[in-house]
């Protein structure tokens, strides 16, 4: 017998069906009778009756579901962000918009040092297609940081401060400095 497909016995198979639906339910009213109070893994809510319908286990059920999933959720959503600082590697410019940019945690944001006049590293049709637009126009003889984030990239900047704004606060903390 294969687990999860059909049997020969009719009785079975209807008795499965109701099984699969009783926690396809249990799933539905857990999320959509999730609360942030009720008691879980990670909220300490004493001796409080849960508000979930599903109870107790649709309150610890829900929060794993949307922990999980929700994470997962959070990573498609939100483009990953790199950061590009040219300049030449003992450049003292360069190297404080490095330590900026690698200062503030971003999930998915990687940092990649890019030399304008002649890079050793990775060639331009290699770079995502903003970047691959971009840095061909900057200056070559000054250290700048460029944020881009899925097709778009935001202007350059030689502060770190306001580097580290945007990759705090993104287009809004470039905005505020």
């Amino acid at each position: 017998m294969k687990l999860l497909s059909p049997t020969e016995s009719k009785r079975l198979n209807e008795v499965a069906g109701f099984v699969f639906l009783a926690i396809g339910l249990l799933v539905l009213f857990s999320l959509v009778s999730y609360r942030t109070y009720d008691p879980s893994w990670n909220t300490a809510a004493g001796n409080v009756h849960p508000q979930n319908l599903a109870g107790y286990v649709g309150s610890y059920l829900a929060d794993f579901l949307l922990q999980t999933f929700g994470l997962a959720a959070l990573l498609f959503a939100r483009h990953p962000i790199q950061v590009v600082i040219t300049g030449r590697a003992d450049d003292p410019a360069a190297l404080s918009l490095e330590a900026a940019a690698n200062r503030v945690y971003r999930l998915g944001k990687s940092v990649l040092r890019f030399n304008p006049t002649g890079n050793a590293g990775a060639p331009l049709q290699e770079l995502p297609e903003a970047l691959r637009d971009t840095l061909p126009h900057l200056q070559a003889d000054r250290a700048v940081a460029v944020v881009c984030a899925g097709q778009s990239c935001l202007p350059p900047t030689d502060d770190p401060a306001q580097l580290t704004a945007m990759l705090e606060n993104g287009a809004a903390g470039a905005a505020a400095k």
